[in-house]
Order: C-alpha cells, then structure tokens, then sequence
C-alpha cells in the first residue's frame, strides 16, 4: 500500500487534495488524460473527474470520481490479470516416472490431451473478492464456498463487501471448496483443469525437461514448501517458473481438479483426453502446499478429499479451452 499523505497547513483555494491508496506500488495515475505525479498530493478541481490506475501486469481501472471538500480519499484494488498460458497438446507418460511415488501414481501410462489454456498463476484472494462482491458467497454442497469464519481464512467481510486482507491481496486464496473453485472458474469463462491436464501443464508439457517437481529438480528453486515457506501462502509467482512460463505448481497450495479421484484410476484410464471417474467420493487435488514436504510437491503427486473440505493450503487455478 502506498499513500500520499498531506503535510502542511496552507488553506488551498484552487482546487482540493485528493488521497488515493492502492493495494500495489509503481501505479500510473492519470485523471482527465493527464499523467499525475505519485509522490504529492493530488490537486483536482471539484466535481466529476475521469481517473486512470494502470501498472504492468494488473488490470486497468477506469472509474468517475466526484471530488469535494467532504471527498478526497479514494482507495482501489488492482488485480492481476487472469493471464493464461497455451498449452500445446501432445503425448506425455502420466505418474510414478521417478520410481519414488504412491500406488495411486501407478501404473506409468501415456496419455494424449488436445490444446489447452492454464492459468500461469493460481486464483489470489483479490481475484476470489471481486468474485464474492458479485455472486456472494452461496452454499454448495452443504458448505459455504468460502469458509470465512475460519481464523486462516484471507479474505474478510467488511460491511457488504469481501476483501482480501492487507497484505495478502496477491496470495493464493485458500479455505475454499471444490464447489467454490468451480464456481469461479465458470464465472471467468474458465474450468477446473483435468487431472491430465494439469500434470502435463506441471511437467512442462512439449517443452518437459522431465523434471520431478515443476521447473527443477531443486525444490526450493521453484516451491513454497514445509523447510521454506514459514507455515504460510506466498505471493503467487515469486518463485521461479516451470518450463511454460507457470508458476507455483508445485508447492505454495494444493490445487482442486476437476476430476473425481480414484485410487486405481490409472490402471484403465482412457489414453486419449482422460477426465477421471464418472462419479466418486472425493475430487482430485494436485501440487501439494507449502504445508507439505518435497515428496507431496512432486509433479506427479495426487489425493482426493471431499468437495467441501476446506483448508488454509488448498486452491485453486483455471483452464480454458478455445
């Protein structure tokens, strides 16, 4: 957060102070087309005024202010973009390639998917608020799509409205159920990835350098995990990328599929496009959480848990296919 704060206390007779906070640094302010200096204060005429946020990376915002004696404090969140990586379809071997995996990562089978889109980052609470303040946060499954009561939740309720809470704006959200991810995955014009899908996004998909977890072969080149992440959410995309440009498929939180789980799935699973069971117990999670130890990171790993379980280290992150 950055504030310009006002200092001094000569009476001001052409125009009004204006204070604008924001949840990022580095902001490009313009107001009417006019580019505006960020280490003063603002000085704005009364009335209505066209005013620009922008910083690379984020959506822009465009809004109307009205600014009088009584209205000079205007605060705004910028949210990263939903960036979206292609994924150009191909053949990979699915599972236990290492030798070190769980029976469920058995038997080592090749699977073929079509093109694809993943979300180069997973979904931050900033991205789930503006989700929220549209639809609410409804009930699904019995459950609430957002536990926010619980002490680790990041998002709060202030009046009517959800906000991430200071600090965490860009941290993946967490505390939310695979009915919740779901939803927004819908209400972006996305999907939950496949089980398939997302393990060959994490491999690096055509471009794999066959690594075991998700860009490297050193853990801590590329996750938020139990020996570094301080039993905490990092921001999305500060550690370093896989092979396609994504970030944070291994480590930092698990990520819902849209696949039901089964344990001995992979003994007759389809070859071509597989999308899991046609019913099940649990849904599939993937790319275990800064809670976890290196061998739960590892591309390969996967668990199932029930639809409206909701913990501080499971998330999400959205596909497409155009």
């Amino acid at each position: 957060v950055w504030i310009i704060k006002l200092t001094g206390d000569k009476k001001i007779t052409d125009g009004f102070p204006i204070l604008i906070e924001t949840n990022t640094d580095s902001v490009a302010i313009t107001i009417d087309g006019k580019s505006q200096a960020t280490k003063q204060a603002l000085m704005v005429s009364g009335g209505k005024h066209e005013i620009q946020l922008s910083k690379e990376g984020y959506e822009p915002i465009t809004a109307t202010i009205t600014v009088d004696k009584n209205n000079n404090h205007f605060n705004y969140t910028l949210l990263i973009k939903h960036e979206f990586v292609f994924v150009k379809g191909g053949s990979f071997q699915m599972g236990d390639t290492f030798g070190d995996g769980s029976d469920d990562e058995k038997p080592v089978h090749q699977v073929t998917l079509s093109d694809f889109y993943i979300g180069k980052y997973e979904v931050t609470n900033a991205q789930f608020c503006k989700f929220l303040n549209e639809k609410g946060n409804q009930q699904e499954g019995g459950e609430y799509w957002l536990d926010i009561e619980s002490r680790y939740c990041l998002i709060e309720k202030q009046e009517q409205n959800y906000v991430a809470k200071v600090g965490y704006e860009n941290h993946p959200v967490v505390e939310v159920t695979w009915y919740g991810a779901n939803a927004y995955c819908q209400w972006a014009g996305g999907r939950l990835p496949t089980e398939a899908e997302w393990e060959y996004a994490a491999r690096g998909g055509s471009r794999s350098a066959h690594y075991k977890y998700s860009g490297s072969n050193n853990v801590d080149d590329v996750t938020w995990y139990s020996s570094n992440a301080g039993g905490q959410t990092h921001a999305v995309g500060t550690k370093q990328p896989n092979e396609l440009g994504i970030y944070d498929m291994s480590g930092n939180v698990r990520e819902w599929c849209a696949d039901w789980y089964d344990g001995n799935y992979y003994q007759n699973s389809p070859a071509k496009d597989p999308r899991g069971p046609m019913s099940g117990k649990y849904r599939v999670l993937r790319g275990g959480s800064w809670f976890n130890g290196p061998i739960y990171v590892r591309a390969a790993n996967r668990v199932g848990n029930y639809t409206t379980v909701r913990r501080n280290y499971i998330g999400f992150r959205c596909a497409r296919t155009f």
